[in-house]
């Protein structure tokens, strides 16, 4: 015999390590095995403080609003006036008036 490691080898033709049973993480085997792999699920349950701390964050808060030097009306900052059509003192779109 050489001197290198010899593995066994399955009906599919890949290669099964020995030592494999001995380390802990696992790790993906012949095709022809039927091992099921499992995501990875949470050991204990999180707390209600510990809840409610991550979801503090998570509330929904009110666009922001500014006025439009133009007509006065409230509009979104950095966007065109859906009132007047104006933007940075000049109008940049037509508006239809409601008939």
């Amino acid at each position: 015999m050489s001197g290198g490691r010899r593995f066994q080898t399955c009906a599919a033709g890949s290669t099964l390590n020995p030592l494999r049973g001995k380390i802990k993480a696992p790790a993906r085997t012949c095709a022809r095995r039927e091992r099921i792999l499992t995501m990875p699920n949470p050991k204990r349950r999180h707390s209600k403080r510990r809840t409610s701390l991550r979801r503090s964050h998570d509330a929904i808060t009110a666009g922001a609003l500014s006025e439009c030097p133009n007509c006065h009306e409230r509009k979104r900052p950095h966007h065109v006036c859906p009132k007047c059509g104006h933007y940075k003192d000049r109008e940049v779109l037509e508006v239809k008036e409601a008939s």
